[in-house]
């Protein structure tokens, strides 16, 4: 699905959807809260702004920092995954009654909860 839109795999997702998903934030905050080591996340943030998805600003307290901020082309590739995706878990439960979905994605929650308090 991401690949249709030129996101080649899902760390680049992963790294895009912390971006949209949150307030700005350095390359060093963006690599702890996606759980990739540094030289990692610069590899995928350099494909990210070859592609057009991401553009690297500086810092206005330091300007050795950069900060990973969306482009619209980024943003509009989120939206597209975003609801391939939903389309494609709506099908996937259509035979779910929907208190079973409710509980369902109540428990992944809690699960995406705890294991991010356990880092």
């Amino acid at each position: 699905m991401a690949e249709a839109v030129g996101i080649p795999d899902h760390r680049h997702w992963l790294v895009l959807s912390f971006i949209v998903d949150r307030a700005p934030q350095t390359q060093l905050e963006l690599a702890r809260a996606v759980g990739i080591d540094k030289t990692t996340l610069m590899a995928i943030l350099d494909r990210l702004e070859r592609d057009g998805f991401v553009v690297r600003s500086f810092s206005a307290s330091d300007r050795r920092v950069r900060i990973p901020q969306l482009t619209d082309s980024g943003r509009n590739a989120c939206e597209l995954i975003r609801t391939r995706r939903d389309e494609i878990v709506s099908r996937r439960l259509a035979n779910v009654p929907e208190a079973e979905q409710e509980r369902f994605r109540a428990l992944l929650w809690q699960i995406c909860d705890t294991s991010s308090g356990a880092q």
